[in-house]
């Protein structure tokens, strides 16, 4: 490493670059943010709402107002909210005491203590502040179509009997740090309707929570409750949003009409039982785009769409009766053992199912013999089963379709319960189809595929055989907020490579440095970048001093190069899975600039304009960029080929403009 001297950083600096040393008067945080996002939605439109710049799934921060813009599936019944101003963080003035209210009042407020009231028609609102307490429990104590606001740091505990709960279209919204203790069986009496919208906390205190006709649950906080059942009457669909995290001590159970959306992570300690539906105009959804676990899974899936996109871990046992099941791309499913029942399990590419335990193969496809998993779509489809696969001649077959690599640990044929030989298959059968087990042609000696699930975003890493392991890489361009619309979005004041050298340590380089304010690595504050390459910080390096004359106070300075640091993790593990390992990246390696009076991490977040984004290190170089960098030359606006520097280059990384009104607003 090139010997640190002392900097006199001029104008824009000081000496002194603590992160807590800040000046009087800096309380506009993100007004330096809000003005860098506001140029780059000007010069290249809004990101996508699954643009992650190259850094994978997991990301520095959520963004719930962007985060479904579009249908999960084609078809499926959930829509996009965008819940920000449902939830309430004060009482209006106007709000009258709930203990005194009269049947005209549509603005009530309950402060701490415990009410009983009685209101039979009309909407009103009503505004929970403090520890609350609510009795709904008689014919003369009723809260009819309500809308209640429990706001932050404020508890609300809601008794409701189950033999007088007279309530039509109660509206619940729990801001975050709220929390709601349901204490109730049901969501409705009569009509139904009910709505439910959490960014705090809900406890379902009943030991079975229903939430049937026309029922809304929003989850966007933390849900936990013992069993829940979604049990809709035909032509009234329920909907269970999960946002955030939800925890079940008993069954999650579903029937027809109701639908279930997980983009986080639901943990059931029972059973998940999904029935059939009554017919292909009234089906039921499950769609699983987080990560998904249960004790049991029981899928009726006759008309039912049933969907994995991420991750389904089901401990035990996974039945599936009559139907078919979605593993779609980059989606991992796990089970302890298995038993199929006339059922379909299609594989669309970079999908895999990994059976610990035996499968049981009990009954065929409506008399023909096809059942199993069936090739789709994409490249990589994995079948394991480590038990025994016992398939019944006489009323099941087993089929693993070309397209499809599969790993069986043993396979055993039944005529009723007696194990029998394949010879003895295909005597008893001479002219027909004989009992098929698999397709031969795509099998793996068992043990040598193997599969480690990936602990951030979808998905597993599968490896056949001893195949060389490649340590993950990534390559990190970022801007230090100062860009102006249209110009200077080059994405080179920080250029840095990251290379996995073991679990606890990664290397990092520094290959650029085109910012003219302070930028730091890691939050140390020797590791700022002109200080690593012994220049002032009105030098820029390695960013084209042939290509472009500086404007003075600027210098410019080629070919200098500072040796690879190390960066170790005092808590926590560093991921051999490159999907992975860029998502820690973004979180762990974090690129700082000194602006204003303060230090600003530069994000990249999902959904929102880039500070950076990340390339394999191994990046294609268009044209017109300098051959001996990776990254644009100096006050080179990235623009259209912006999405080349992005991970997936297929990804739109844009969608609509916005207005700067609308980006400041946060929508």
């Amino acid at each position: 490493m090139l010997g640190l001297a002392a900097i006199a950083f001029v104008s824009c600096s000081k000496d002194n670059l603590s992160s807590t040393d800040v000046p009087a008067g800096y309380n506009d945080a993100a007004k330096v943010v809000n003005e860098y996002q506001s140029n780059f939605v000007k010069t290249f439109g809004a990101p996508s709402a699954d643009q992650t710049w190259g850094f994978g799934n997991a990301t520095n921060g959520s963004n719930r107002a962007m985060r479904r813009a579009n249908a999960v599936i084609p078809g499926d019944p959930f829509t996009y909210e965008t819940t920000e101003d449902y939830y309430k963080t004060t009482i209006p003035g106007t709000a009258k005491d709930a203990s005194s209210a009269q049947q005209t009042d549509t603005e009530l407020k309950l402060v701490n203590g415990t009410y009983s009231m009685n209101f039979w028609s009309g909407r009103r609102d009503m505004y929970v502040s403090g520890n609350v307490t609510l009795n709904v429990n008689s014919t003369e104590s009723s809260i009819n179509q309500a809308r209640i606001y429990v706001l932050p740091n404020s508890t609300l505990t809601l008794n409701m009997d189950a033999t007088y709960y007279y309530i039509n279209d109660l509206e619940i919204y729990v801001a975050a740090d709220g929390i709601l203790n349901y204490n109730c069986d049901m969501f409705y009496k009569h009509n139904g309707g009910g709505k439910l919208y959490n960014r705090g906390t809900v406890n379902f205190l009943a030991d079975e929570f229903q939430a049937n006709n026309d029922a809304v649950i929003y989850n966007e906080g933390k849900v936990t409750g013992k069993s829940i059942k979604l049990a809709p009457s035909q032509l009234k669909p329920s909907f269970f949003y999960n946002f955030g995290d939800v925890h079940l001590t008993g069954k999650l159970i579903m029937f027809s009409e109701s639908n279930f959306l997980n983009e986080n992570k639901v943990i059931v300690d029972d059973a998940t039982e999904i029935t059939a539906s009554v017919n292909v105009a009234n089906c039921l959804w499950w769609i699983n785009k987080g990560r998904f676990e249960t004790k049991d899974m029981v899928m009726h899936a006759t008309y039912n769409k049933l969907y994995n996109l991420c991750q389904l871990y089901v401990k035990e046992t996974l039945n599936l009766y009559e139907g078919e099941f979605q593993l779609m791309p980059n989606s991992y499913t796990e089970a302890g053992d298995a038993e199929f029942h006339m059922f379909y399990v299609n594989m669309y590419g970079d999908a895999g199912i990994n059976i610990k335990g035996d499968v049981l193969v009990s009954s065929k496809k409506w008399g023909t013999f096809d059942q199993g998993f069936k090739y789709q779509d994409g490249d990589d489809n994995y079948v394991m089963i480590g038990g025994k696969c016992s398939v019944n001649m006489e009323k099941g077959t087993l089929n693993i379709d070309e397209g499809i690599t599969y790993s069986v640990k043993e396979v055993e044929i039944l005529n009723g319960i007696t194990p029998v030989t394949e010879e003895y298959v295909e005597d008893t059968y001479p002219t027909e189809y004989p009992v098929t087990i698999f397709n031969a042609e795509s099998g793996v000696e068992f043990g040598k595929l193997s599969v480690t699930p990936k602990t951030t975003g979808c998905g597993a890493t599968w490896t056949i055989g001893t195949l060389p392991v490649t340590q993950p890489s990534l390559h990190v361009m970022a801007e230090d907020l100062s860009a102006t619309e249209a110009s200077d979005f080059d994405f080179n004041d920080v250029v840095i490579d990251v290379f996995y050298k073991n679990s606890t340590t990664v290397t990092i380089q520094l290959l650029a440095a085109g910012g003219t304010l302070p930028l730091r690595i890691c939050q140390n504050d020797n590791w700022e970048v002109h200080k690593l390459f012994d220049v002032p910080v009105t030098c820029m390096v390695n960013t084209g001093k042939k290509y472009h004359v500086a404007q003075l106070p600027y210098t410019q300075e080629e070919g200098l190069s500072v040796a690879p640091f190390d960066y170790t993790l005092t808590e926590g593990t560093w991921s051999s899975d490159q999907d992975e390992f860029a998502a820690q990246v973004n979180q762990r390696i974090k690129l700082e600039v000194y602006k204003d009076g303060g230090w600003y991490e530069l994000l990249a977040e999902q959904g929102k304009p880039a500070c950076k984004i990340a390339t394999p290190v191994e990046i294609f170089v268009l044209d017109w960029y300098p051959t001996e960098y990776r990254w644009p030359w100096e006050k080179q606006n990235i623009g259209g080929d912006f999405k080349n520097w992005v991970a997936d280059p297929t990804v739109k990384w844009y969608t609509t403009r916005k207005s700067i009104e609308e980006i400041n607003a946060g929508e």
